[in-house]
């Protein structure tokens, strides 16, 4: 008998655990990056934005979006940011 050959997971178009480990590592720095960015562009006064994450907002159900980033939302906390900054351009 011949010896088993295992393919890799780059001959069938996927990702190689680690890959995908990695990627979402680098997507998560990313969104926390553009939080900061969207964040001091919203308030240029520290203390203005540690007040904005620590107030409750229907945007998130009564949380505040320092709970909502806690929770794992934090792709809607830097989404509504956007959306703040874009209206007040």
């Amino acid at each position: 008998m011949g010896t088993v050959r295992h393919s890799s997971c780059h001959e069938f178009g996927g990702n190689s655990p680690l890959e995908v480990a990695m990627n979402k590592r680098i997507r998560k720095k990313r969104v926390r990056q553009m939080l900061l960015v969207e964040l001091a562009i919203l308030f240029p006064q520290q203390e203005d934005a540690i007040a904005w994450l620590d107030t409750p907002l229907d945007q998130f159900e009564g949380r505040s979006p320092r709970d909502t980033i806690n929770a794992g939302e934090i792709e809607r906390v830097t989404l509504l940011l956007d959306e703040l900054n874009s209206a007040k351009a």
